[in-house]
């Protein structure tokens, strides 16, 4: 089996790398977070490549089969296939593969522990698009690499028509009959909820351009410095009379309280709220959202999703792989159903189809074509918690076993 061999550095120490076979590397690449100098001796010539890891792809011009690409010490150990490229003549791909953990285990070999399970739970809210919006979407590339490395449910359904409702849908397994979006004065919800069902701080709602803990009643329409504004119906808490004193502790802005939580370990429960106008939800009428040259709704809350997940993942709780999170609409485009329509089983209108995406270290490329809805995930979430099931979730299809999370 032909090897290549190589001493990787930091940036500024590059080292001599030996080549036993006759690969000609002239494609580079880049892998993982750090950036990495390779020196690469191959036919006399010295090549100065820059890599990243975890897959780094290298065009062979010579020799074919298998080959491992080695570090000095031995703990980058990987092997890669030699793939026909068809359009070079003669040429061939070789793809290396990173090393991972065992089954059970999370962490980069050589530093790997045991997985303790999913024992945390966040919900990502967006707004106002139906799955054609959003999957195989060109301005969300981002989005859409979370859905195929990670978890999609491709036959996903909101409950019903407006927004409000599936909202409450979501946190109390019960629409409560509401078919507008009117604010929790209007509203006021007695009975459990995911909020009372997880007490004095087990829960939290971290709610973008929220301008006092636990506000009832809308954002003035701005955004200024693309910070949108509040809407309280995207956030569900505030309805819920019996919990209000734990609202008002515990849906905070947010901005530095999330980075807070993020680094000193997240609650059991979180849902996340987007401000409109960085959750694809248009900026009212007239339309208040400011866009940059080249910026929509679509890559705009595409950059907000990538931003606030990169550092939920640098995060202790994701790096332990102990945390989902669910990436969620709440209701799609297009013809509206009459309000109040059951979308869980209606398959004509095509805005009850929404996106659900599935996001955790356990589950690596899963397309489910299982009959979900926010009751689904409701569900799911109180299985993790060994909670009794809310209303309409006792009856729902669960999520664990379609993405792995246990």
């Amino acid at each position: 089996m032909p090897k290549l061999k190589h001493v990787i550095s930091r940036y500024k120490k590059p080292h001599a790398t030996v080549v036993t076979g006759k690969f000609d590397l002239h494609y580079e690449d880049l892998i993982k977070r750090n950036r990495y100098l390779l020196m690469a001796l191959t036919g006399g010539t010295i090549a100065l490549l820059a890599i990243v890891i975890p897959v780094a792809v290298y065009r062979s011009l010579a020799g074919t089969g298998a080959a491992s690409l080695e570090a000095e010490d031995g703990t980058l150990t990987t092997q890669a296939v030699a793939t026909t490229d068809a359009t070079a003549s003669g040429g061939q791909y070789v793809t290396f593969t990173p090393p991972s953990c065992p089954a059970g285990q999370t962490g980069t070999p050589p530093n790997c522990v045991a997985a303790q399970g999913i024992t945390k739970v966040m919900w990502i809210w967006e707004e106002n698009d139906s799955a054609s919006d959003v999957i195989g979407n060109a301005d969300m590339p981002y989005v859409n690499g979370l859905a195929t490395t990670y978890g999609y449910a491709n036959n996903a359904r909101s409950e019903t028509t407006p927004s409000e409702p599936n909202y409450i849908a979501a946190t109390s397994g019960s629409t409560h009959g509401i078919t507008d979006d009117n604010n929790p004065s209007a509203h006021p919800l007695s009975g459990a909820s995911i909020f009372s069902q997880l007490p004095a701080g087990q829960a939290k709602v971290f709610a973008e351009s929220m301008s006092t803990n636990c506000q009832a009643t809308n954002g003035t329409p701005s955004d200024v410095n693309g910070a949108g504004f509040y809407a309280v119906r995207h956030t569900g808490w505030p309805y819920y009379v019996d919990s209000n004193t734990d609202c008002k502790k515990y849906q905070v802005p947010l901005g530095a309280n999330f980075q807070t939580a993020i680094n000193s370990g997240l609650p059991k429960f979180s849902e996340v709220v987007p401000a409109i106008c960085n959750d694809m939800h248009k900026g009212g009428s007239p339309d208040v959202c400011n866009f940059a040259a080249g910026q929509n709704y679509d890559t705009r809350a595409d950059a907000w999703v990538k931003g606030w997940i990169n550092k939920v993942k640098a995060g202790p709780d994701w790096q332990a792989g102990n945390l989902v999170i669910f990436l969620v609409w709440d209701e799609g485009s297009g013809t509206d159903p009459p309000a109040g329509t059951d979308c869980t089983t209606n398959n004509t209108y095509n805005h009850c189809h929404i996106p659900l995406i599935v996001i955790s270290p356990q589950t690596l490329a899963i397309n489910s074509s299982t009959r979900f809805s926010h009751y689904s995930m409701l569900r799911t979430t109180e299985e993790i918690f060994g909670l009794p099931f809310l209303g309409a979730a006792a009856n729902a299809n669960s999520m664990r076993a379609a993405f792995n999370l246990n």
